[in-house]
């Protein structure tokens, strides 16, 4: 049992410090660039404010991580941030890309390229 406690802190641990460090970016580049881009598309609007919501779980969950490491926690998290990845390459990205002009992709390529939203 020690050692499945020891082996969630290590994992809890890597997770806080990934999130910190790249998928909390990712997430305020969606919020704050991508999905306003995106949202004059009615096709898109449900699902922008489903992922919108998912970001608000997964931080959630993040946030009881950061107070008590347990396993249960690290794979829901690790569960809903897989899910929402594949949700957003296999749904929104592809429909985006259907609905937006080449110029407006490419705007959003150098949007993100050329932002370091960092942490606040």
């Amino acid at each position: 049992m020690a050692e499945r406690d020891a082996n969630a802190a290590h994992a809890a641990a890597k997770i806080i410090e990934t999130f910190d460090s790249e998928i909390l970016d990712h997430f305020r580049f969606e919020e704050q660039v991508l999905f306003p881009m995106l949202a004059g598309f009615s096709a898109l609007s449900d699902l922008i404010s489903e992922l919108t919501a998912e970001h608000v779980q997964i931080t959630a969950l993040l946030t009881q991580l950061r107070r008590e490491s347990d396993r249960e926690t690290v794979t829901k998290l690790c569960t809903s941030l897989r899910d929402h990845v594949r949700k957003e390459e296999s749904v929104l990205f592809e429909q985006a890309q259907g609905l937006l002009s080449a110029g407006q992709l490419q705007d959003i390529h150098e949007r993100r390229v050329g932002t370091n939203m960092g942490p606040r």
